[in-house]
Parts: C-alpha cells; structure tokens; sequence
C-alpha cells in the first residue's frame, strides 16, 4: 500500500492539467530530481528559472539601448530571454506546488507593428494573446531547450540555450503572500494574464511581461521584496520615436500613455535606428522596463560565492567564461578631438557595471551571510540553492 501511493503522489505530481488554482500544479519531470532533494526537508522554497537572453542589451540608457537594437535587434535568431517561478512550501499542513510562466505575442506581432511604421510603440505595445505557462507546457519548454543543445554540440554549433536556477527558502508566511496573489492575479477582472507587456504593470494588474510576472511574485518574499525595485528601470523616451502606422494586427492593443503622444505619422525601422533617442525638452513617454541581464547579474553572484567557499577555482573560471555567462555590453563614444570618429568599449556587466549593479551586490554581501548554499543540477543547467543557516 505505501508504494502504491508513493507512486500516486509522483503521478499527481509530475503528470498534471490545467486547473483554476495555479498555486498547485506541480512541477515539471525535468526538475523531478531538485523537488525530492528539497522533499527531504521539511522546509518552503521559491525557485527562479531564467533563460539567459541569446545577447545582452544595455538598458541602462536611452542611448545604450538605441546602441544596442541598431546591433542586433533586427538579427536573426535573438531571444531576450524568459523567466519562470515557482514554489514547494505549506501553509499548515496544506501543500503547495507549482511552476509557472508568463508568455504572449506568440506571433512576432512587434516585427508586423515595425514593418508597418509604428516606431517604438512596436516593443512596448500590448499583446491580447497573454497566457500562463503550466508545468506541462515548461516542460516541453525545457524538453526543447535540450533537445536543441544536443543538436547544436551535434553539428559544433556554439550557439546553445542556457539556464540558470535559484531556490531561496522562504517562510510560510511567504507562501501565503505567493499562493493568494496567483487567485487575484489569475481572477482579477482586469485580466491581466491577457496582456503581455513589457510596460504594463503587474501591482495594478494591468498585465506583464514574463519578468515583470517574475518580479511581481518575488516581491512576496519578505526577504528579498526590498531588492527587486533594483530590477527596474525607468526611461523617458522622446515621443517621435513613437508612430501610427497602417492597420494594427489583431489582438494588439496601444497603451493611452503612448497613444496620447504618440507622432501621427509613421516612424520607419530606419528612422527608429538613425535618430537619437536622448530625452529631448519636448514631449516624451515615461516607461519602466524591467531590466534582465540585473536578474541574471544577482543570480551569479550566488555561484560565484558557492566557488569561492568550496575552492572550486577551476569551475569558477569555467563558469564565468562560457558566452551565456560572461554578460556584457558595447559601449560608443564620439571622439570630438579625431573628426568624431566612433570608439566602441565592451563593458562587462559586473558589479563596476553601475549604480545598480552596485547595490545589488551590497545586498547579496550582506543577505549571503545568513545562508548556506548548495549547488545543484537540472539536465546540463546548474543552480544554487539558498537556505537559512
């Protein structure tokens, strides 16, 4: 009889449907080893899984961000990444377990919205076609990132899909604060999961992107929810960036904020790239963009503390060099004293990076002290778990 429900309790476990709760899906069959190390005791945990962006943006300016679209915005292949959350922990004695995602604009839409002349409204437009990502879906999510890494060391290809994991012990406290905020976000009247959106914001349930959807769960956490405004950044963005071109495609909705200020006229994929997009005197569009490669930043910092305590210096040095790891930004500058010829410095995204990235390590120094770490494996992804001394 007791191995007969242990076998239940893996079936109901792994092999789920969708369901109105969010909060108890279970969890995807490629994390099954990490949910029973966690399983062995008797503690609540939150789990971050990022899929590291194909290329790093720099959005820590206008400019940096204008630098970086004209390099690679318009290549092929780019992916910006993706975040996904969950948890394992009780209130009372009541379980809770499940592992979810945030994704839309399945469709490319923005790249239809760019060809069309609608500018930069064409990035921070809202996408209708929003929807939550089960433990299923992330499933077949992780069971293709492997099978096309398998692929990729196959034909020699460098070109490969990284992730990386976090998992924070959390209070059960906390998991109250997770476990009822996915009733209101998923039954809000607003319906936010609809609208996915880098600017719309997820505290107001107006909608999200998948790491703002992140962001918004992991301000629940007592522990961390003063750390995650660092996360964030905010851009003032000259209003002639934004157009009205043809015909929207359906299922794309414009926010008033850019609608209201928006240029009547189109803005072509060239005049998006050869204007400048520094704050101008006139009108411009406030937006708050959550900024992933400061995610990923505070993520590494916990692997490189792991190395630097168990003196795996060879794996330290391995780990920061491979490409999705070893982040960074090219930086242009004008040389007004040789005919203004452009200089390009790379910059790495270290703690030196800026004032952000600054700060999130004070944070990480000191809320390290009070954890032990273990290191960890899911597929060919490493992670680290945070666990209260």
């Amino acid at each position: 009889m007791g191995r007969f429900l242990y076998f239940l309790i893996i079936i109901i476990s792994f092999n789920v449907t969708y369901a109105d709760d969010i909060s108890n899906l279970g969890w995807p069959k490629t994390l099954s080893k990490l949910y029973f190390q966690l399983n062995e005791k008797p503690k609540n945990y939150f789990v971050l899984v990022s899929r590291v962006p194909s290329i790093a943006v720099d959005f820590r300016t206008n400019e940096g961000l204008h630098n970086s679209i004209n390099s690679f915005s318009f290549q092929k292949n780019f992916h910006p990444g993706h975040e996904m959350i969950g948890w394992k922990c009780k209130i009372g004695n009541m379980p809770y377990e499940s592992m979810v995602g945030l994704s839309g604009e399945s469709d490319d839409q923005h790249k239809i919205l760019l060809d069309n002349g609608w500018g930069l409204t064409s990035l921070l437009a809202t996408f209708k076609d929003g929807f939550l990502q089960d433990p299923n879906e992330l499933e077949a999510r992780f069971r293709y990132f492997i099978e096309e890494n398998e692929k990729a060391a196959a034909e020699g290809s460098s070109k490969r899909i990284f992730l990386i994991a976090t998992v924070l012990e959390i209070t059960e406290t906390d998991c109250e604060s997770i476990v009822n905020e996915t009733f209101e976000f998923m039954n809000h009247p607003n319906s936010p999961v609809q609208n996915f959106s880098m600017i719309l914001s997820p505290e107001r349930y107006e909608g999200a992107g998948c790491g703002s959807f992140a962001a918004h769960f992991m301000e629940k956490i007592e522990s961390i929810k003063n750390l995650i405004p660092l996360f964030r950044r905010q851009f003032s963005l000259p209003y002639y960036l934004f157009g009205t071109g043809t015909a929207l495609p359906e299922g794309v909705e414009i926010p008033d904020t850019i609608k209201n200020l928006a240029s009547k006229k189109p803005v072509s994929k060239l005049r998006l790239i050869s204007s400048s997009w520094t704050s101008a005197a006139s009108k411009s569009v406030s937006v708050e963009i959550l900024d992933p490669e400061l995610l990923v930043f505070w993520q590494k910092l916990f692997f490189d503390t792991y190395f630097d305590q168990n003196n795996w210096t060879k794996e330290k040095k391995s780990f920061n060099k491979s490409k999705a790891i070893a982040r960074g930004v090219w930086e242009t500058s004008e040389d007004i004293y040789n005919q203004g010829q452009k200089n390009h410095t790379y910059v790495a995204i270290d703690k030196n990076y800026d004032e952000r990235t600054q700060s999130i390590h004070s944070h990480q120094v000191k809320f390290i002290k009070d954890l032990d770490l273990t290191y960890f494996t899911f597929s060919t992804f490493p992670g680290i778990i945070l666990e209260r001394k």
